[in-house]
């Protein structure tokens, strides 16, 4: 066990990487963004339009939030609640299909003459056969290509 305050903090210091989850508390809630300590040097400012109901944000709370980067140029780091729900539903995502899952939604937008749908992570995913989408890249590969018109 640590005894003396340098050897203490040493044990206490965590491995940050960029891109990764990392709990944190809200120390302050600002008009416009919220203050979150995720135990670094340095606090970050999370844009309140991030949380899904920002006017139940209070200081104190827990959140989980994506460390994006480790400073920017005012010295703060720089965090996403946002993109850590996304980054959560991804990888729920993949691992109901690496256990042969099937995953259901509602159809949100046509992409690129493929649906987009958004999901509630209710389901099952189900994984697209690698025949269909070799076959779809032969035939990629073999059209023409086009050219500009100048």
């Amino acid at each position: 066990m640590a005894t003396n305050p340098m050897e203490k903090y040493i044990a206490e210091v965590k491995d940050f990487t960029e891109g990764m989850l990392v709990q944190g508390k809200v120390i302050e809630v600002r008009p416009g963004d919220v203050l979150v300590d995720i135990g670094y040097k340095s606090e970050g400012l999370i844009p309140r339009y991030e949380f899904n109901d920002p006017d139940s944000i209070k200081p104190g709370d827990e959140v989980e939030v994506l460390l994006e980067k480790l400073e920017d140029d005012d010295g703060m780091v720089v965090l996403s609640y946002e993109k850590a729900a996304i980054k959560k539903n991804w990888d729920r995502i993949v691992n109901l299909c690496n256990e042969g899952g099937t995953i259901e939604g509602k159809v949100k937008a046509k992409v690129k003459a493929r649906p987009a749908a958004k999901t509630k992570m209710k389901a099952k995913a189900k994984p697209v056969p690698k025949t269909k989408a070799k076959a779809k890249a032969t035939a990629k590969a073999k059209a023409p290509a086009r050219r500009k018109a100048r």
